[in-house]
């Protein structure tokens, strides 16, 4: 369970570090994303509510995996089909970064980071106990 809890947490703490992403002046954001190869950052409220949206939710999904790490007992059965959905979603995002004509570089990166992190997490927990007692009841991952 610790090797799971550890996993979860730093995983949890990269993703967190998207908060400055959150609060970063539109005009950095232009230039990190130019320097990254991506057309510049148009101007105009939706293009940064997006952006910080983005970041915010990379937070929030931060701030669960610390939740659950720290919780792992308790939510142990939930830790595989949320790390399914983690999986789901770097496909989802590899579509999106295609659709949208995102750089090679950051195609990759951004999909296969997300949907490995759900990889690593669901292998990881399935090392865990599969079976915790509560009770007297067995708790028994999907």
């Amino acid at each position: 369970m610790r090797l799971l809890r550890n996993w979860l947490i730093l995983a949890g703490v990269v993703q967190c570090a998207a908060v400055i992403a959150v609060f970063v002046p539109h005009t950095r954001m232009d230039a990190c994303g130019r320097w990254m190869g991506v057309d510049s950052l148009p101007s105009g409220s939706l293009p940064g509510y997006l952006a910080r949206l983005s970041s915010a939710m990379y937070v929030i999904h931060g701030a669960m995996l610390i939740i659950t790490a720290c919780n792992l007992p308790l939510v142990l059965p939930i830790v595989v089909p949320f790390a399914r959905l983690t999986i789901a979603l770097g496909g989802v995002m590899l579509w999106i970064d295609v659709t949208e004509g995102m750089p090679i570089g950051w195609t990759l990166f951004e999909s296969i980071a997300l949907a490995s992190s759900g990889g690593v997490t669901e292998y990881f927990a399935r090392r865990t106990k599969t079976t915790l007692l509560r009770g007297t009841e067995p708790v028994t991952i999907v």
